[in-house]
């Protein structure tokens, strides 16, 4: 017998966010604009992970509206700094991905 102790599915969260989460995440926020609520603005991303953790197609569980704030403004992030390296590359092909439509 061994004395590891194996994580079961439950116990073992991922840490990674889909693609397909992503794309969840910035189609309810497009939807909800969280971010104009000037006095609720913790009650807003609570609804957006309200409804995220209601879709079928959501892969991650215990969201709340710290995580869906934080990955949400982590995307943006990555999308403006995008943005500024390739505004240089001017008239190179580019894939427009779901992700990228929304962040526009």
């Amino acid at each position: 017998m061994s004395d590891e102790v194996q994580p079961d599915a439950d116990s073992s969260a991922r840490k990674w966010w889909s693609d397909a989460d992503d794309l969840n995440l910035l189609t309810q926020v497009s939807n909800d604009l969280p971010f104009n609520h000037a006095k609720n603005t913790a009650k807003a991303w609570d609804s957006v992970a309200a409804k995220l953790l209601q879709l079928p197609p959501f892969a991650r569980s215990g969201l709340d509206e710290k995580m869906a704030s934080t990955r949400f403004y982590h995307l943006l992030r990555a999308h403006k700094k995008f943005q500024e390296s390739s505004k240089y590359l001017s008239g190179a092909a580019q894939d427009i991905t779901g992700k990228i439509v929304l962040l526009h």
